[in-house]
């Protein structure tokens, strides 16, 4: 190392990020600021390769025989901080320079700008409807228009709603909603004949599905989120590393049910709205994925490289709105409450005071504690943060006892909610 390494940081520094990229014609390094995006659509275009982030990542990096790629963004910087196999080491320009001697250089990252989830709500469907000029495809344009426009909640949707909302509902009031459905009915009749269940002889009344083999409980969750997303299904991209859709989906609204059982009842939070919130919170990706396939799969693409990130900014480069703008949007269409509308828009703004801020406190630590458990990640090492966790439960007033009691709960329910998951993503 050369006398322009410094022994300690530079208190001016530029934080590096460094990336593996992978494809079928070998390994690549990157490295870009830390505060910025990196562009890994544009390195595809610059290379002509198919290169994706590489999984898993090494935790320190040490380029060896591998190829380097530096965005031009560092050649700028007075110092630079990067985490190596030594730590995390500082460097001055030159000693930089040395370091990455021979390494391609190109402008491969972007600025990231406002944080998109904290813009005013009242502008959403002014930036959701701007956000179609980006867009030449008038097929793109038309779907979207009526993605936005579709028809109301359907009705087996609606009378499960009114039926999870009363303590006291009858079974045979379940069952006469899904008998009404054929295609509701068909897939719990499939369900309990399912080999998870490895009945001896098949079920062939509706009545034994939902008394004797799933459960009357069992039943209601499913046929809740069956025909409150039958509108749009799961997308085939997908961010590796992250949890199944419908896995998140199901351990978050159990979380969310679970906490909101620990606040007081003068608290005002309903678990039925919470349990609907948590199912309801990643529906976004829902939307964008069905709507725009092609470019939600780049979404994928950039968020396996940019897993520091939240995904709003994602969203935001590749959109120019972020996916719970579209989401809260039409929740709102559907008439749902505002509640919930309010917590999928707001979940990812920090200290949110505005209406129904306690349901945006529930899901953001409902969220934060599945990600500290490893149940729906972690997205990125700095995803797991017991500090943020306590301070979410502060702010609603739930001690670590509480939490405790939450956890406990989900441990006990881990083979249910394992299977509902599985179940709906067949």
């Amino acid at each position: 190392m050369t006398n322009a390494h410094l022994s300690t940081v530079h208190l001016n520094a530029t934080d590096v990020r460094s990336l593996l990229l992978q494809d079928d014609q070998g390994e690549l390094w990157v490295l870009c600021p830390a505060s910025r995006m990196l562009d890994l659509l544009e390195i595809r275009r610059i290379l002509g390769r198919d290169l994706r982030a590489a999984l898993p990542q090494p935790e320190t990096f040490d380029s060896g025989s591998r190829a380097l790629l530096v965005d031009e963004q560092l050649l700028d910087a007075t110092a630079v901080r990067l985490q190596t196999g030594s730590g995390m080491e500082s460097f001055a320009r030159a000693g930089f320079s040395e370091l990455v001697q021979g390494a391609t250089l190109q402008a491969v990252s972007q600025p990231l700008g406002p944080d998109p989830a904290s813009l005013p709500a009242s502008e959403d469907l002014a930036r959701i409807k701007l956000s179609l000029d980006k867009f030449t495809d008038l097929r793109l344009r038309r779907r979207l228009d009526e993605t936005l426009h579709i028809p109301p909640l359907p009705e087996a949707a609606r009378r499960i709603l009114e039926l999870r909302a009363d303590p006291f509902y009858e079974t045979r009031d379940l069952i006469k909603i899904i008998e009404a459905d054929p295609s509701l009915a068909s897939r719990i009749l499939g369900w309990a004949n399912s080999a998870y269940y490895g009945l001896r002889e098949p079920v062939t009344s509706l009545h034994d599905a939902v008394m004797r083999v799933l459960g009357p409980s069992t039943v209601l969750r499913l046929a809740l989120a069956v025909t409150m997303h039958q509108q749009l299904r799961v997308p085939s991209s997908h961010v590796r590393g992250l949890s199944p859709y419908w896995l998140e989906a199901m351990y978050c609204a159990a979380t969310m049910e679970i906490l909101a059982g620990q606040l007081p009842a003068t608290e005002g939070v309903d678990s039925g709205l919470a349990y609907m919130t948590g199912l309801l919170s990643n529906f976004g990706t829902l939307v964008i994925g069905h709507v725009f396939p092609p470019i939600y799969q780049n979404i994928c693409l950039l968020q396996e490289a940019n897993l520091h990130l939240p995904h709003c900014y994602i969203d935001q480069h590749c959109l120019g709105t972020s996916r719970e703008m579209f989401a809260s949007e039409l929740l709102r269409n559907w008439a749902l409450p505002d509640q919930i509308s309010a917590a999928v828009r707001f979940q990812q703004v920090e200290d949110y005071h505005g209406e129904h801020g306690r349901y945006v406190l529930l899901l953001q630590l409902a969220r934060q504690m599945l990600l500290n458990d490893g149940i729906t990640g972690p997205a990125a090492a700095n995803s797991v943060d017991a500090a943020a966790e306590r301070q979410l439960a502060e702010k609603l007033g739930l001690q670590g006892a509480a939490l405790a009691r939450v956890r406990a709960a989900l441990n006990r329910s881990v083979e249910e909610l394992d299977g509902i998951a599985g179940m709906l993503g067949d």
